[in-house]
């Protein structure tokens, strides 16, 4: 009697699990973003990181970024703590300076 019961009680867990699932999978695929609320893309020419991103980061993201505080263990405000990331990206590109 107890194998039956634990039989059952593991099945309509199962159950419950694969439709809590699949209920998960059909709400992602049907949000859709609505890109007519997007700014259009910037015409400006000679964008650099040191003139128009930093700014951008060191006003809204060091303080949660940076080297006091690593919300995340994200650290924005140097290059080279992530080894694999190194290798990942070529340092030898003008636009990252």
């Amino acid at each position: 009697m107890n194998k039956k019961l634990f039989v059952i009680c593991a099945g309509a867990a199962l159950a419950a699990s694969l439709f809590t699932a699949q209920s998960a999978e059909k709400e992602k695929k049907t949000t859709k973003v609505d890109t007519s609320k997007l700014p259009p893309a910037s015409t400006k020419q000679g964008v650099t990181y040191a003139a128009d991103m930093k700014p951008i980061f060191e006003k809204s993201c060091i303080k949660c970024h940076g080297s006091e505080k690593q919300k995340g263990k994200l650290r924005l405000d140097s290059q080279g703590q992530d080894p694999a990331a190194d290798e990942r990206t070529d340092r030898s590109d003008p636009r990252l300076d």
